[in-house]
């Protein structure tokens, strides 16, 4: 009798702990997961705030400000469920819905004429990237649904129609650069790209056409440039092989 007591015993002992471990392990990863949530949704905000800073760097329209701005708003929504500081994330969600409040009545559409092209590499480089990025998240809020078709592809058509011309811009002014300091290779290959790039686009607008003429008429440039510095080469060749041989041929003196 006293044998199958300590047995049920045992075994009650026994269940209690696996009970308590698996409590346990849902509890942690309750957690993991909520960590992991908390990540992730940080990051977009991260990601949103830095796209967000390139507002007054390039010509970002009202549908994509707002886009970002309604994003961040999604991202703290599902850190409210996850987040214990709920006073901070409602405070800042306030102040974006008064700042989209303020765009829907004020915002002025960017002037694409009057957008200037960085002359440095690294930061047209930085504008490119942040383009691209800009690209991904319209594409994935289009794909949730957030951005009809029609504001989606006139969106996708302007970043692209930017980013075309921040890499043309850029590389034309680095080719005048490189022409000035005759380095001729550097240039042709800079020119080169922008042809690409310019042959690439399969509706040619106003803006295109020029451009390919601009790159025809510098790399016409470029060649004049490169032919008369190797005539000038092969002229001083000469002269030098006419004086050598002049020295060689010269009439000995009598002593």
């Amino acid at each position: 009798m006293t044998f199958t007591i300590v047995i049920v015993l045992i075994g009650i002992l026994l269940l209690l702990v696996i009970g308590v471990n698996v409590i346990q392990q849902h509890k942690e990863k309750v957690e993991a997961e909520r960590r992991a949530e908390l990540a992730r949704q940080k990051a977009i905000i991260d990601e949103t705030e830095e796209l967000l800073s390139y507002a007054s760097k390039l010509p970002m329209t009202k549908n994509v400000t707002l886009m970002l701005y309604k994003r961040n708003i999604e991202a703290l929504n599902a850190l409210l469920e996850v987040s214990s500081e709920s006073i901070e994330i409602n405070k800042r969600m306030r102040a974006l819905e008064s700042l989209i409040a303020q765009i829907n009545k004020e915002f002025t559409e960017p002037d694409e004429a009057s957008f200037n092209y960085p002359d440095s590499e690294k930061v047209a480089v930085q504008f490119v990237q942040g383009i691209k990025k800009l690209r991904l998240v319209l594409r994935s809020e289009h794909n949730k649904g957030r951005i009809d078709p029609s504001t989606f592809t006139k969106e996708e058509k302007f970043l692209d129609r930017i980013q075309l011309k921040i890499s043309v811009e850029n590389a034309l002014k680095r080719a005048l650069a490189a022409r000035a300091l005759r380095q001729f290779g550097s240039a042709r290959e800079l020119l080169d790209k922008a042809e690409r790039l310019l042959h690439n686009q399969t509706n040619p607008d106003e803006y295109i056409r020029e451009k390919i003429l601009e790159v025809d008429r510098l790399s016409e440039d470029i060649a004049n440039s490169v032919k008369k510095e190797s005539d000038q080469q092969i002229s001083k060749r000469q002269e030098q092989e006419k004086d050598d041989l002049d020295v060689l041929f010269q009439p000995k003196k009598k002593w």
